[in-house]
């Protein structure tokens, strides 16, 4: 069993990017960095308009493609009241360069914040 203290491993609860607003069209909103897994925690996307919009993101592994067996919301409603919509999981790992990929039906409109936990050594 390797010695604890010689291979610290570190788990650092952070939010993973700066807060964006989704595209029309998908792209990739964060890369699990190459020498890490990552514990996604929290989702959080608001509309800050008053015209209904939805939001789909992917979970694509290791450069997959998107499509339907990588969805982690379809065509979600986000509310135009500036109600946000929180996913949170319990243990949904990237793993090293994975990416959450997502995009909005209108452009600039829905703002997300992603949360989770880096764990390396």
């Amino acid at each position: 069993m390797a010695d604890l203290v010689a291979t610290p491993t570190t788990f650092i609860p952070k939010r993973l990017i700066t807060p964006l607003q989704l595209a029309a069209a998908s792209a990739v909103l964060y890369t699990a960095p190459a020498d890490k897994a990552v514990k996604l925690t929290t989702i959080i996307m608001v509309n800050d308009t008053t015209t209904a919009v939805n939001a789909t993101l992917h979970l694509c592994h290791h450069g997959d493609a998107e499509g339907p067996t990588n969805y982690l919301c379809n065509a979600i409603a986000i509310p135009s009241d500036g109600v946000p919509v929180v996913l949170e999981f319990a243990g949904l790992y990237l793993n090293a360069t994975d990416t959450i990929e997502g995009f909005a039906s209108v452009a600039d409109q829905v703002t997300i914040h992603l949360s989770g936990v880096e764990e390396g050594t």
